[in-house]
């Protein structure tokens, strides 16, 4: 590879750098919940916890876009084997520290970046200009799009297991799994030409087979109609019902109305001018009977009176009506009937 196109690729990968930091910085930031998980990350890879202490130093840099972060994550990817993501985010780091004017961390990046260049394995889709014209065609890399002018490109990749997919229009999916071997070296796949996907086929109606025979069937005579079920007469009896009940309220109620009567007679010769112990007593016990006689009427009369509208509003059984019917037979007709 020539001075000139590495060049132009770090070029690349920095102007890439520059726009994700960009908007990376006009996000909001979790500066506690970054250091945090920093820190935690750094131990863990301390500890030999390699695949977890990436994760964390990842979480931690989408909380807040460091170059520091985005350094120890390229050094955790590369310990992870992951050359190829370690490489550009050493790149990323090298954009990020000369913009703020860190010349030894600048430098350390692009030295880390270029020792990795070396060991990057590469992998080239390789598409045929048939399939590249098929409607709707989409090439994705672990679920990632590949875009149409990096066909048949040598890119950089992670060693390891890759999935890889193509559709389009009218074409059945197709997709593999391919092993990139770790160390510098090109690995090529091409997308084999897409399957039609089937069209259903409509199987025909069966015609529907000649009758063996013109004359028309015996027919059987229809069953006679049937009465409709009589109405229910369970509201006239709660009707009933109600105006009893109201008619036993009624007469508690008239009860209640004489002995308040007589309590107020019986009180009248110890209230003079002034009721004693014995009068008020009495007293008393009218305005008690009184209170029995004003409920016990009020809920007699509103029970008779629901129990009339209960026993006007219920529906009534229908006579039943004399009916008769004529049906035709095998060899005549048939005549029934309902008296």
């Amino acid at each position: 590879m020539s001075m000139t196109e590495t060049g132009r690729r770090i070029l690349a990968l920095s102007l890439l750098s520059l726009v994700a930091s960009t908007g990376a910085h006009a996000q909001p930031r979790d500066l506690a919940g970054a250091e945090a998980l920093y820190r935690e990350g750094v131990a863990l890879k301390k500890a030999g916890k390699i695949s977890e202490a990436c994760l964390k130093l990842e979480d931690s840099y989408k909380l807040d876009p460091a170059g520091g972060t985005l350094f120890a994550l390229a050094d955790c990817l590369e310990a992870a084997g992951r050359v190829a993501s370690a490489w550009a985010r050493f790149g990323e780091a090298r954009e990020i520290a000369g913009r703020k004017g860190l010349a030894a961390k600048e430098a350390e990046s692009a030295r880390r970046a270029a020792a990795l260049e070396k060991k990057l394995p590469k992998l080239t889709i390789v598409v045929t200009t048939d399939q590249r014209e098929l409607a709707g065609l989409e090439v994705r890399r672990d679920g990632l799009v590949v875009g149409r002018g990096t066909f048949g490109v040598a890119l950089p990749v992670d060693p390891g297991p890759h999935t890889l997919e193509a559709v389009a229009t009218g074409k059945r999916r197709w997709t593999t799994k391919i092993e990139v071997p770790a160390g510098p070296g090109v690995t090529s796949v091409s997308i084999p030409t897409l399957v039609d996907e089937p069209v259903a086929v409509v199987a025909p109606t069966p015609s529907a087979a000649p009758p063996a025979s013109t004359a028309p069937p015996p027919t059987e005579p229809p069953p006679p109609p049937r009465d409709d079920p009589p109405p229910s007469q369970a509201p006239r009896y709660l009707g009933y019902g109600a105006i009893a009940l109201g008619a036993v309220s009624l007469g508690a109620a008239y009860l209640f109305h004489a002995k308040q009567t007589s309590k107020i007679d019986d009180a009248a010769p110890h209230c003079p001018d002034g009721c004693d112990e014995t009068g008020r007593e009495l007293y008393k016990e009218a305005r008690s009977a009184y209170t029995g006689s004003l409920i016990t009427g009020i809920a007699g009369g509103m029970l008779v009176a629901g129990g009339v509208v209960l026993i006007v509003t219920a529906p009534r059984a229908k006579p039943n009506a004399a009916r008769v019917w004529i049906a035709p037979s095998f060899g005549g007709a048939a005549l029934g009937g309902k008296f």
